[in-house]
Order: structure tokens, then C-alpha cells, then sequence
């Protein structure tokens, strides 16, 4: 089961394949330093694509664009008095080490903007043809909205006019360009319509579908593109392909970096860390203690699989999940009390066992609690995705 943005509902998750996700995420538009609100999106989706791979066998298939011409980047390449095309790879490299550094998988492949002008051109000319834009007298296209009806709201509750106001040339305040004509000064390319750019939204539609076609089975971005970005994509996308539904799952994600939640990780960090390291001195007989209960043990990590497989098939609900492990390892920490005495009767195989399952699901969050620096890793990651 997952929150499906569309439905506004939790939905077993139905792919068009069997065990293979087609999965398309909004990238940066590369014009500045990636901010904590793009590492909570990107940490929070990896996190949910790794626990469909590595616990579900499912294969995912992401593909993310990169943004490299827009309205932020050509004002801020004029603030720095230097071309788009370098900020933007600048920031686009940037953006990569810190995706790495975050231990965030990359996408089967990085898709830029400026790379499938072609592909896009060709997009706005069969969205045309379908009878859902139109070209305007100063070489803008836009989108109709009228040409949808009540279809165009379907993933937000529009509750009214929405839109730009006051741009002449437009039919609806609620259409949205296809393209926009070109200013002196700014990066263009030829088109049917004369020379101009893509605008926003019609680059996601294009690369998402040049990829996977008339049906895509995730979509994710940072709840604050829900609209008008996430929106306009679906209408001009079932537009495009002349369907009903494009994108079957809408997955957002919002931030929460407060004091409570930064101090729950850092507890969490260190209880996962401290069993790990006594559980290691057992087994290797730097530590000794009381006779271990192996039954109850057993039976604890039999449950606290089946609970975490349980609660991660719910939305994916990684809180609980941790909470298992945790319980898990406050009943591990109990029967390690230390004694002086040595030699008594050991069970070093259990402790092995919880160890290694709870290495596994934390790699399956991303973190490898073999590597020193994972303590910082752990502590990033749990903030972004909570």
C-alpha cells in the first residue's frame, strides 16, 4: 500500500510490469546550491526505492531530469555575469556530489532539459494537432485548458480561477506556455513557431514519456510542485498521449527539521551504534554475560522481521519500522548484562544473527553501520525522511 497524491488515498501499488517500476522524478533546476529541501525529496524517494528493490525484488527504473534552462537560471547567470550553459553544469555537478555524499542512489539515467530540445518541439507539435494548444501572434504557445474541462484539477483542487493574470496573448488566465518566444539576450532554438525555449512543465512530460511511454507508474517530487508543476504535467501529458491516465501514482514529500525530531535521531543513532558494538564483543568473547535466554531472542527476531516487512509494505511506513528494530535491540541489550565471571556458557550464533539483520535493514535505508562515517550518514537520513 502507498499515499497516492492523485487519489488522495493509501492504494496497493499495481504496476503495469511485474516486479518492474517505471519511476520519473522532477531533478533540480541547476541555478544555485541544493537546500535542505532537496535532500529530504531526494534522501525520503531513494529510501522508498531501495526498500522496493532490496526487501520487494522489485526492479526500479528512475530516470531524473536536470533542469539546465529556465527563468531562475537565466536571471541568475546575469546577476554572475556568466553564461547559463556554466552555471548550470556548475550546479549540476555540485548537485551530483552532494546526491553522493547523501549516500543517494543515482537514476538509471540524468536526462538534461537542453539535451531533447528536439524531442520537445516534436511534443508541443502533437499536443497541437490533438487540439489542446495553441500559438499565439507573438510565437508563444500555450496550453488549453479550456480543451480538458473539469479533467484539468484532477491532482490538485483548483477551488476556482487560477493562473497568471494579465498576460494578453493568453485565452485562460489557467493556460500555460508550451513555449516561450525569445528575448534579446536569452538562450533560444529554431521551432515551427520561431525562435524561444521550452517552458517548465512540457520538458518532464517529454523526457518521462521518450522514456516510458503513454503509462508511468511513480512520479515523486517536493509537495511544493504539486502545483502548477505536477499538475500541468498530467494535462499535457494525457493530452499528448490521448488517455485517460498518464501517471498511475503521484508520490510528494514535505520536510520536518525540528528540535524534537533531530534529537530522536541522535537517540536512535546511538542505541543502534552501542548494540552493534557490544553485540560484536560477544560474539568475538571481549564481553561476557549472564546466560542468554536464545529462545526468547529467536523468537523476537522472527517477529521483528515480520513486523518490519508488514509496516514498510504499508506506505512504507519507515518510523515504525526503526521502532521494531529498536525494540528488537532493547531486548538484545537486557540479556547482554556484563559479568566478571569467564567461561560460562555463551550464544554468540543469535547475537550474530541480530546483527546481521540489523545491518541489513539499515542498509536497506542506506546506511552501512560498517563504515565509520555512516554515524553522520544515519543522522542525515533520519532527518530528511521523518
Amino acid at each position: 500500500m502507498t499515499y497516492n497524491s492523485l487519489t488522495k488515498q493509501k492504494e496497493p501499488l499495481v504496476l503495469a510490469q511485474e516486479r518492474i517500476a517505471s519511476w520519473y522524478s522532477c531533478g533540480p533546476t541547476v541555478y544555485d546550491h541544493a537546500h535542505l529541501g532537496h535532500a529530504c525529496s531526494y534522501v525520503r524517494f531513494d529510501i522508498l526505492q531501495r526498500i522496493l528493490s532490496k526487501l520487494f525484488g522489485i526492479n526500479v527504473i528512475h530516470v531524473m531530469v536536470i533542469t539546465d534552462i529556465d527563468d531562475k537560471i537565466i536571471q541568475r547567470s546575469l546577476e554572475e555575469n556568466i553564461s547559463p550553459t556554466v552555471l548550470a553544469r556548475m550546479h549540476e555537478e555540485e548537485f551530483k556530489k552532494d546526491m553522493q555524499a547523501l549516500r543517494v542512489l543515482p537514476p538509471a539515467v540524468y536526462m538534461r532539459v537542453t539535451d531533447n530540445i528536439p524531442q520537445i518541439v516534436a511534443f508541443i507539435e502533437r499536443i497541437i494537432r490533438n487540439g489542446h494548444a495553441y500559438v499565439t501572434n507573438q510565437g508563444n504557445v500555450y496550453f488549453n485548458t479550456q480543451s480538458i474541462g473539469s479533467r484539468y484539477g484532477k491532482l490538485v483542487n483548483l477551488g476556482g480561477v487560477v493562473g497568471e493574470q494579465g498576460v494578453q496573448d493568453k485565452r485562460d488566465p489557467r493556460d500555460f506556455a508550451l513555449w516561450k518566444a525569445s528575448k534579446p539576450h536569452e538562450p533560444h532554438w529554431d521551432s515551427p513557431w520561431g525562435q524561444g525555449r521550452p517552458g517548465w512543465h512540457i520538458e518532464c512530460s517529454t523526457i518521462a514519456s521518450s522514456v516510458f511511454g503513454s503509462q508511468l507508474d511513480i512520479h515523486s517530487g517536493g509537495i511544493d510542485l504539486a502545483f502548477p508543476h505536477h499538475e500541468n504535467e498530467i494535462a499535457q501529458s494525457e493530452a499528448y498521449h490521448q488517455c485517460e491516465q498518464w501517471g498511475n501514482y503521484f508520490l510528494h514529500s514535505a520536510i520536518d527539521y525540528s528540535d524534537a525530531s533531530m534529537n530522536e535521531a541522535r537517540s536512535t543513532l546511538s542505541t543502534i551504534s552501542a548494540f552493534c558494538h557490544n553485540a560484536q564483543a560477544y560474539m568475538q568473547g571481549h564481553l561476557q554475560c549472564q546466560p542468554i535466554d536464545e529462545g526468547i531472542l529467536w523468537e523476537r527476531l522472527c517477529a521483528t522481521q515480520t513486523s518490519v516487512r508488514k509496516v514498510l509494505s504499508d506506505d512504507f511506513d519507515t518510523p515504525k519500522a526503526v521502532d521494531a528494530i529498536m525494540s528488537l535491540i532493547h531486548h538484545g541489550n537486557c540479556q547482554l548484562q556484563p559479568v566478571t565471571k569467564v567461561h560460562g556458557p555463551r550464544s554468540p550464533v543469535v547475537f550474530g544473527a541480530m546483527l546481521s539483520y540489523v545491518r541489513e535493514i539499515m542498509g536497506v535505508f542506506g546506511v552501512d553501520l560498517l563504515d565509520t562515517k555512516s554515524q553522520n550518514y544515519l543522522l542525515d537520513r533520519t532527518m530528511a525522511h521523518e
